[in-house]
């Protein structure tokens, strides 16, 4: 996917009236907002889950604040939207009835087989007690077990399906006493549970991700400390490592783990204006950054995805003005886009194996459901030229290990040379104090390999055209 962020499509379907409009954005770009709409008599609307299946149809789960009986809870509602965009929104219901959950604690996933799977502490009609309940849905109607049947189990469910079809999940379980952090398997019709960490009030906020052998990692908040934490499985325990703490450390924590090399990439919202967001090799440790954003507070919730070369794409929401935003990782920083305002922070973001970025999300009111998605379109202006890292494992940084490939991008379509009226003929490669530690040939196509003899670091790199500097970027090693 390229990473040349110059013009964006915008495009967002509500649950009211049709509109069309035309927006300028930050940073030059444009994009085109769409609304469609299916109601808007919601009440505290809030988006719970989105995913696409293997045909692209758009599935969603969206909750609004409803009476049930006599206790006012969060109704499920279910969506699939076709390729041709049609919306087909149904309530979820468990033997015919409306399925009512607290502060709409849900997950959902399209699995391998592309049947909706749903994971929910769910209310027992007309009182306070819940339990957690696993459905699938088979073309009709959804079709619910309960796994857990323990009164307040389920807090901030998350969860994850293996290669074999497995479902981990990640919870938060208050029915003994203070909130702790739980892990279930859900394998062949067998629900197994075991604890991950009963310290600090953990279990807030939680996020699961599968490493490339399969194995589960979570990040979750302590609420005593405002810890941003961290656990995996190692040889059949819990590890867990403390990754932040502090006052403004307090937020929805977003977890992905890289499927090709076992990067775990984390990111989560400070109460301060920045996001923060980090990266943790297998086996390494944490390196941390923060990324001024706005002007304003931002709320607790963001969503972090990877796309197919590791390039993180996190959207946040400003708390006081509720506009949405969008960001993502070049390889000259963060590129930043105003998506929309009016907008609340209960979204979900996914990004699909194509580079489509969609996103669902409640108006800030909350009384109407909006659904959105994000593809990068040609540009009318080339961009400045810049280096993009293509370390052993591709972009973003880090680079791991001594040998760093980089890679020149060209600014428009084609080869390297069809790009450029004047190829780069050589790199030369710079410490963070400015002192020059090597030069390097380019290949025809803006390829150049540098053998790194310096260790782990920040790097600036600069191509010439003979003595012209004709592009600039940073990169980061570990070794």
């Amino acid at each position: 996917m390229s990473l040349s962020l110059n013009q964006f499509k915008w495009i967002a379907l509500t649950l009211s009236r049709t509109l069309i409009l035309t927006l300028t954005l930050t940073s030059a770009a444009n994009a085109a907002f769409v609304e469609e709409s299916l109601g808007d008599e919601l009440v505290e609307a809030r988006a719970v889950a989105i995913d696409t299946d293997s045909s692209g149809e758009v599935h969603a789960i969206f909750a609004t604040e409803e009476l049930c009986t006599s206790v006012t809870a969060f109704r499920l509602y279910y969506g699939r939207r076709s390729t041709g965009g049609t919306w087909d929104v149904q309530p979820v219901l468990r033997d015919g009835c409306a399925l009512p959950t607290p502060a709409a604690y849900a997950d959902f996933l399209i699995g391998v087989d592309d049947v909706p799977r749903m994971m929910v502490r769910a209310l027992d009609e007309g009182t306070v007690e819940s339990s957690l309940l696993y459905g699938t849905f088979d073309g009709t109607a959804w079709n619910f077990e309960e796994l857990d049947p323990e009164n307040d189990v389920g807090q901030d469910p998350s969860m994850e399906m293996d290669a074999d079809g497995s479902i981990h999940l990640g919870y938060g379980d208050a029915g003994d006493g203070p909130l702790t952090l739980r892990y279930g398997v859900y394998s062949d019709g067998v629900w197994t549970s075991e604890l991950v960490d009963a310290s600090n009030f953990a279990g807030g906020y939680n996020s699961l991700s599968l490493d490339p052998d399969g194995q589960p990692c979570l990040s979750y908040l302590a609420y005593e400390g405002n810890w941003i934490r961290f656990a995996r499985q190692e040889s059949g325990s819990w590890v867990t490592e403390d990754v932040a703490s502090g006052v403004d450390s307090f937020g929805c924590t977003d977890l992905v783990v890289s499927s090709s090399d076992g990067t775990a990439h984390i990111a989560w919202a400070r109460l301060t204006n920045t996001v923060a967001y980090g990266y943790r090799p297998a086996g390494g440790s944490w390196t941390l950054e923060d990324i001024p954003v706005t002007s304003g507070l931002l709320t607790a919730e963001l969503q972090l995805e990877l796309d197919e070369n590791d390039v993180p794409h996190i959207v946040y929401t400003e708390r006081e003005s509720h506009v949405l935003y969008y960001m993502v990782q070049t390889g000259s920083g963060w590129v930043t886009t105003e998506l929309r305002p009016d907008a609340d922070y209960h979204k979900r973001f996914h990004l699909d194996e194509n580079g489509v970025g969609h996103i669902l999300f409640p108006s800030a009111n909350g009384d109407e459901i909006f659904y959105g998605t994000i593809e990068l379109v040609p540009s009318d202006v080339d961009p400045p030229h810049r280096l993009v890292l293509d370390s052993i494992r591709s972009v973003p940084n880090p680079a791991v290990g001594p040998r760093v490939n980089l890679l020149i991008e060209a600014s428009s379509a084609g080869s390297f040379n069809e790009g450029w009226t004047e190829a780069a003929t050589h790199l030369s490669i710079h410490d963070v104090a400015g002192r020059r530690l090597a030069v390097i040939e380019t290949e025809r196509d803006g390829s150049a390999a540098w053998q790194n003899r310096s260790g782990s670091g920040v790097y600036l790199v600069r191509a010439f055209t003979g003595e012209v500097p004709v592009a600039e970027g940073r990169i980061t090693v570990l070794r």
